[in-house]
């Protein structure tokens, strides 16, 4: 069941272009590299902050993900628990 979650938390950070960094018994941290901002060219800010954007998106997206993964697992394992004790 662990090794189930920890496979979810990889694959999902992955596809989002996190990185699952460290784990701390029952705690996982996933970043994202942040592109640095320029202090001379503002068009290139533009762009970077842009994608600063993107990649907050992504964070919500993956720590949603990664809930709606984990109860669908966990319903999944009750369903069948259910079944084998009938």
């Amino acid at each position: 069941m662990v090794n189930n979650i920890i496979q979810i938390i990889h694959n999902t950070s992955d596809k989002w272009s996190g990185s699952p960094t460290t784990n701390e018994g029952d705690k996982y941290l996933i970043t994202w590299k942040l592109p640095q901002l320029d202090d001379q060219d503002n068009e290139k800010n533009e762009q970077r902050l842009e994608q600063r954007t993107e990649y907050a998106d992504k964070a919500l997206i993956t720590a949603v993900k990664i809930i709606s993964e984990i109860r669908r697992m966990w319903k999944y394992h009750e369903s069948e628990k259910t079944l084998w004790c009938t």
